[in-house]
């Protein structure tokens, strides 16, 4: 019986990193939005993040607010309503789970929004830059190597 639980969670595991690196876009603004994602739903809760994110109504919040309602009813939100209203009508006990599906979710689309972006402004960890040269530096004491 614990083979076929951890099996399903493992699956719903999948299913939320595939969804995620589907919608994840490869931009520094999406990144950025994304990685407020998380500690927003945490410190303010779901709704009032989904709220702040309403007002905004930028193209990154807007995307962002697209793919949690799309996951939301794909594993238990009724659909119908608009996504804010029916998270504000749901009972403490599924709002906590909402909550946390969120939360699940958001990790996954900020771990693909940091792997899509191609950020040419820093340098990769361990090579510094002088001049025309680079050269590896040791993780140990910065020499080069």
């Amino acid at each position: 019986m614990t083979e076929i639980r951890l099996s399903r969670l493992y699956t719903v595991e999948q299913e939320r990193a595939k969804l995620a690196y589907d919608m994840a876009l490869p931009s520094k603004e999406y990144r950025a939005g994304v990685r407020q994602l998380a500690p927003m739903i945490v410190n303010n809760g779901l709704l009032q993040t989904l709220a702040y994110f309403r007002v905004k109504r930028t193209d990154v919040y807007n995307s962002v607010m697209e793919y949690l309602d799309k996951w939301l009813n794909d594993h238990g939100l009724e659909p119908g309503k608009e996504f804010i209203q029916r998270v504000a009508e749901l009972t403490m006990a599924d709002y906590r789970a909402a909550t946390a599906e969120a939360l699940a979710f958001a990790i996954w689309l900020k771990r693909f929004a940091e792997a899509k972006v191609i950020d040419s402004d820093q340098p990769m960890p361990g090579v510094v830059q002088t001049g025309d040269q680079t050269s590896e530096t040791a993780a140990y004491g910065g020499n080069d190597v």
